[in-house]
């Protein structure tokens, strides 16, 4: 069986929490890197989105034709 989306969610953010936490850096230094990976994050999804629509767009155009 496959891990519940739920507790590969909690991994991650137990993950980021620890790395966090544990970093010497202050926090005015991590800020702008969790920005610029939020940043990633939603362009990456809007890639996945576009991906997904066009991929449903051709299937649709297939079973008409």
């Amino acid at each position: 069986m496959d891990k519940p989306m739920q507790l590969i969610i909690a991994d991650l953010k137990l993950g980021l929490s620890n790395t966090v936490n544990n970093t010497p850096l202050p926090m005015c230094c991590i800020t702008p890197v969790i920005k610029e990976l939020y940043e990633q994050c939603l362009l990456i999804e809007k890639e996945q989105f576009r991906q997904a629509k066009e991929e449903y767009e051709n299937s649709i155009n297939k079973d008409d034709n």
